[in-house]
């Protein structure tokens, strides 16, 4: 399968949810002054994105040349003390059947790893989470951070095992975020609200994304 490197513009198609819609993505190459990659994000606040990607896929005009596919941290479950490894084992299968979809449609797959967590609760969420308990009343389920990471680190190692043995590239926005190689928490400095990236941490990205896909586009 060959991109067709002679067209003025590669289309870069970004599926996700919060992530992609924050970063703005649709207006990356007015950022940067290149034009010779075209972005476009699409939403879909849901774990499963086929529908989205099969949309995509059978396109007639505009059918993007590669399409990143991620999943987000917040599909991970936190409410039990053991994280859910069926749930992840089952989004692993999901962006497998992802990856097959492309690569039957001619279209590049670019795997992402999931954005981890921060370490400790922000303030604001813990106080939110308060009000809704003690003043709203509200049923406030669990909420174990070690085990939403260790489920997100289960599916950032496999990405990158799976993309390493089928040759694809990997969008590794974990290793960016990340405190360190040992620590691999979200950086406290790249977050709104211990789950969400903010602008420092999207500009650090930016030329991660850049870099990733002309490397995809080289490969071809």
């Amino acid at each position: 399968m060959d991109i067709d490197k002679s067209k003025s513009v590669t289309k870069v198609l970004i599926l996700g949810a919060s992530v992609g819609q924050s970063w703005r993505i649709d207006s990356l190459a007015e950022r940067i002054k290149d034009s010779s990659l075209q972005y476009e994000f699409i939403a879909k606040f849901d774990p499963d994105k086929t529908d989205i990607l099969d949309q995509a896929l059978n396109r007639k005009d505009n059918k993007p040349d590669l399409i990143i596919l991620k999943q987000c941290a917040a599909y991970f479950r936190s409410d039990q003390e053991v994280y859910d490894s069926e749930l992840v084992d089952h989004y692993k299968n999901l962006a497998e059947s992802w990856v097959e979809k492309s690569l039957n449609n001619g279209v590049i797959p670019i795997l992402a790893t999931v954005v981890p967590i921060s370490e400790k609760m922000p303030v604001m969420v813990k106080m939110k989470r308060i009000v809704k308990k003690y003043i709203l009343q509200k049923d406030i389920s669990p909420y174990y951070r070690k085990t939403r990471l260790e489920g997100i680190l289960d599916y950032n190692d496999w990405v990158r095992e799976y993309a390493k043995q089928n040759n694809l590239e990997v969008l590794d926005l974990e290793y960016y975020v990340r405190i360190s190689d040992t620590n691999r928490w979200l950086n406290h400095d790249f977050t709104t609200d211990g789950l969400h990236l903010n602008k420092k941490a999207y500009q650090r990205l930016d030329p991660i994304l850049i870099s990733t896909v002309k490397k995809a586009v080289d490969n071809q």
